[in-house]
């Protein structure tokens, strides 16, 4: 059965990519109507391809429901998953930029 599933990503791109700002990479939360664990990679990399970044690693992913019994979640974040409808939808929070290697 589908639900909402949250995760925390890696990811890299162009800096030139607008959402980058200029920055190598950022970490960023996202929110995807899925299965599993596969298919949440699967929906959130075609997602990140559409908008020229890579997905570099999923540093945890799991059901919102499971997270919500271990830890709060930002109100926004919860409120973008009451809109989550559609197997090929899926929402980003905010993008935390990185500049550099270190």
């Amino acid at each position: 059965m589908k639900t909402v599933w949250i995760g925390l990503l890696n990811l890299s791109g162009s800096p030139n990519n607008p959402i980058l700002e200029g920055c190598l990479g950022a970490f960023v939360n996202v929110l995807a109507y899925v299965k599993n664990s596969d298919d949440f990679v699967e929906v959130v990399s075609d997602k990140l391809s559409e908008m020229e970044l890579i997905l570099e690693e999923v540093i945890w992913s799991e059901s919102l429901e499971t997270r919500l019994q271990k830890y709060d979640i930002e109100d926004y974040l919860l409120e973008l998953a009451t809109t989550i409808n559609n197997q090929k939808e899926c929402y980003f929070g905010i993008f935390h930029v990185w500049e550099n290697d270190d």
